[in-house]
């Protein structure tokens, strides 16, 4: 298993160990919020390492469908999972860091089991978590992740 990391975000959020109130929760009401998370790589990360990004409150989805990934060019082999502890790529798989700099949709390597699915948060599940999958050293990037979050009982599908 690889290691476990916070972003920043995630750790002004939720506190250090042993602390047992979440001092903050990413804004959700009738519209969407798009609170940006930078967790910038620095080349030490290897396969299997996560991070966690942010924890939802009951109630609140992460719109997968409407979530982006800003990012430089991550090396020719770095790729991310996105998703939580019961399912590692719920929102994203094999997302592609590695393929040059850009702004794409969690959806772009594939249409994740969360979009046509729809499930309740839980409390497995309210941690958002980045795992790396990579087989070699990833090159230094920045990386910003721009979640959508509604509040809702439900992850929904597209919109038309």
């Amino acid at each position: 298993m690889g290691a476990i990391t916070d972003s920043q975000f995630y750790t002004d959020q939720v506190g250090t160990a042993g602390d047992t109130v979440v001092k903050t929760y990413p804004k959700a009401g009738t519209d969407t919020e798009f609170p940006p998370i930078v967790r910038n790589l620095d080349a030490t990360e290897s396969a299997a390492d996560t991070f966690n990004l942010v924890r939802l409150k009951e109630g609140q989805v992460l719109r997968a469908d409407l979530s982006t990934v800003t990012h430089d060019d991550g090396g020719t082999t770095l790729t991310i999972d996105i998703g939580d502890s019961v399912d590692p790529d719920r929102y994203s798989d094999g997302f592609d860091i590695g393929g040059g700099a850009g702004t794409e949709r969690f959806t772009t390597p594939a249409i994740p089991d969360s979009v046509p699915n729809p499930f309740s948060i839980t409390e497995a599940t309210r941690d958002i978590i980045v795992t790396i999958k990579t087989t070699g050293t990833p090159a230094a990037a920045d990386v910003v992740y721009n979640l959508v979050i509604e509040q809702g009982s439900n992850n929904r599908g597209p919109t038309t």
